[in-house]
C-alpha cells in the first residue's frame, strides 16, 4: 500500500472525508510519498549511522579541544534545575581520564541530558545488567543539550552578547516604558488580544 494509499483512509476530525480529500488537492502525491521515503529514512537505522559519523569525528578532532573550551567559557543558568550545567562539570573532571565509562559510584544527570532516542547508546549494560555510561557518547549528548539550552537561552555565557543573560535582554526602563515599548513592538498591551491574533494566525 502506497503512502497516498494509506493516507486516504485517515479520517480528518472536523471533516467529512479521509485525508485524501483534504490533503491531496493542496499537497501532491509525489510530496506525501517523499514524506513517507523521508519518515522511513530517519529510524533507528538511519540515527545510527548519523551517531557513527558524529562519534567518529568527534573523538578525532573535537574532544581534544572540549575541556579548553569549557575552562574558558563560564556558563550560567538561571533555571533552578540545572542537569546540562551538572554534564559539562563532568566532562571537565574526568577530562584527562582514559576511562571508558564514567565510575558507577558517579552522580550523573540523565534526565534533561541524554534524549530518549540516545538512551541506549549513552548507558550501556553489562553481562550483570549494571548500568554503564558511556563517557565519550555522553560528552556528544550532553554538547547537544547544550547546544539547544543555549538556542533557548536556558543557559547563557558569561561576557556573551548573542548568547548573554536573557534578563539583560530587556531594557532596564522597560516596565516604565511599556506603552511606548509595545508599541515599537507592534504588539497589543492586552494579553488576550495577543492570545486571540496568534490563534486566528494559527488558524489562517
Amino acid at each position: 500500500m502506497g503512502a497516498c494509499e494509506r493516507f486516504s483512509l485517515w479520517p480528518i476530525p472536523g471533516t467529512e472525508g479521509g485525508a485524501s480529500d483534504v490533503i491531496i488537492p493542496v499537497v501532491s502525491e509525489q510530496t506525501l510519498n517523499d514524506l513517507n521515503k523521508e519518515f522511513k529514512n530517519t529510524g533507528p537505522a538511519y540515527r545510527e549511522v548519523i551517531h557513527t559519523v558524529i562519534r567518529a569525528s568527534y573523538g578525532s578532532h573535537y574532544r581534544r579541544m572540549v575541556p579548553e573550551i569549557l575552562s574558558i567559557l563560564d556558563f550560567r543558568s538561571n533555571n533552578v534545575h540545572r542537569p546540562v550545567i551538572r554534564a559539562l562539570e563532568l566532562i571537565q573532571k574526568y577530562a584527562d581520564s582514559g576511562m571508558h565509562y564514567f565510575p558507577i559510584s558517579e552522580d550523573i544527570p540523565i534526565e534533561g541530558v541524554i534524549r530518549s532516542v540516545n538512551r541506549e547508546i549513552v548507558v550501556e549494560k553489562d553481562e550483570k545488567g549494571q548500568d554503564h555510561i558511556n563517557r565519550m557518547n555522553y560528552e556528544i549528548s550532553a554538547l547537544q543539550a547544550l547546544r539547544d539550552k543555549l538556542r533557548c537561552k536556558e543557559i547563557w555565557v558569561v561576557g556573551a552578547n548573542r548568547y548573554r543573560n536573557p534578563d539583560e535582554d530587556l531594557p532596564s526602563d522597560f516596565e516604565e516604558r511599556r506603552e511606548e515599548n509595545y508599541k515599537a513592538l507592534k504588539q497589543p498591551l492586552d494579553a488576550e488580544t495577543f492570545i486571540a491574533t496568534l490563534k486566528q494566525a494559527m488558524r489562517d
